[in-house]
């Protein structure tokens, strides 16, 4: 039996049109003072802009780029990012969410539902919810160990049971247990956001306060590593990058700043702060899957500035689709590509690809169910580089 082989191109740099996006790093900004998600290409500076609920505070996106989670006023939003323009349906029964995270698999999140003093688990399957209960005092950051195996939760509360604390939720097969809140991280002033270390050993926490401050925590022991590191006057967001090297810490008040701190050594230090080219009020920060760029949202001016983190300057600033962006992220979205036999009466008797450039992630080589003459590429781009993937189908004659 005769075969012969259909070769489509397929490159990052330009897509064929089955992709819902470009292949690269995105740029999302829930923006609080226009009810909607912008997702900026951060190669190509251009933007699309939904609606999502009132007062979005927080993003968050799955690994493999399909999936984003937006928290507003009374419901957080699913917006699915394999469609262009991303489909967004409503999930209800929120109050005042804030802080939220992925779990390490994917199959959920965790959101901090602060006006209800509890936490809120998402199915990413269906949308179902469960909810966490416990003694928590108005529960604003979330952040999750690699493994799964706990999420802590900051308790922004300055009065009552468990006001400014760090609560910690042990999971079990997927399944969360009983809140603790270990006594070693009592007395963490008005804790905000959550940032864990790539490697899990530590968790960064905020303090929105005035002189603002961020405190490490040994995430084996549950205690405090050293003195809080002082940083700009009400601290927010925070975000680690890649190698684990460096946090950067916005600061809003009385102008804006970005701290950045040395996470490499035992006793974390501030290396600098950076203030000039950076937008008023800043409060969500991403550090892109490369290390090589950091994104601030700069809610009083609703712009986003660039920082370079090999010398620490801003090197541009990014006008957002929406008013008063608050939580940023950055992600790849997926790539996804089809190559059919060029004849109609063909069968597919395999497929591969061929790749030149940064490996891509996430990438998933196989014959289209629904299409029996296809076989399908899908895959993210992490590198901030441009790769090329080819892929490719045997037929029948």
């Amino acid at each position: 039996m005769a075969a012969s082989v259909a070769i489509l191109p397929l490159t990052t740099a330009q897509p064929v049109a089955a992709a819902p996006y470009p292949a690269g790093n995105y740029i999302f900004s829930a923006n609080s003072g226009s009810n909607s998600l912008t997702i900026t290409d951060a190669a190509t500076k251009t933007s699309t802009t939904v609606s999502v609920g009132t007062s979005p505070q927080a993003v968050a996106v799955n690994s493999s780029g399909t999936k984003a989670y937006v928290t507003n006023s009374t419901t957080v939003s699913a917006v699915d990012l394999t469609q262009n323009p991303p489909v967004v349906t409503s999930i209800a029964g929120f109050s005042s969410p804030v802080g939220l995270a992925f779990t390490p698999d994917g199959s959920g999140v965790y959101v901090a539902n602060s006006g209800a003093n509890n936490v809120v688990l998402i199915n990413t399957s269906n949308d179902s919810t469960t909810t966490v209960s416990g003694a928590f005092n108005t529960p604003v950051g979330v952040a999750i160990a690699p493994d799964g195996s706990k999420v802590y939760v900051t308790n922004s509360g300055s009065t009552g049971t468990n006001a400014n604390s760090v609560a910690v939720i042990p999971v079990t097969a997927g399944v969360p247990g009983t809140p603790t809140f270990p006594a070693a991280l009592a007395s963490t002033p008005s804790a905000y956001a959550a940032v864990m270390s790539p490697s899990g050993a530590r968790l960064y926490v905020t303090s929105n306060t005035s002189p603002g401050a961020v405190t490490v925590v040994n995430t084996t022991t549950d205690t405090k590593v050293g003195s809080a590191i002082t940083v700009g006057n009400n601290a927010q967001g925070a975000a680690i990058n890649p190698a684990g090297t460096r946090l950067y810490a916005t600061s809003n008040l009385p102008s804006g700043t970005v701290s950045v701190i040395d996470t490499s050594v035992a006793s974390p230090v501030l290396l600098t702060t950076i203030s000039t080219g950076i937008g008023a009020n800043p409060v969500g920060v991403a550090v892109n899957q490369s290390g090589t760029r950091v994104y601030v949202g700069n809610s009083g001016s609703s712009t986003l500035s660039v920082i370079d983190p090999s010398n620490n300057t801003v090197t541009s600033t990014i006008t957002t689709g929406g008013t008063a962006p608050l939580g940023v992220t950055v992600a790849s979205v997926q790539v996804v590509a089809s190559v059919s036999c060029p004849n109609s009466g063909s069968k597919v008797l395999g497929g591969g690809f061929d790749i030149t450039g940064p490996a891509p992630t996430n990438l998933v080589s196989k014959a289209v169910t629904s299409s029996p003459n296809s076989w399908q590429v899908s895959f993210n781009n992490n590198s901030g580089q441009t790769n090329t993937v080819t892929p490719y189908v045997v037929c029948t004659a």
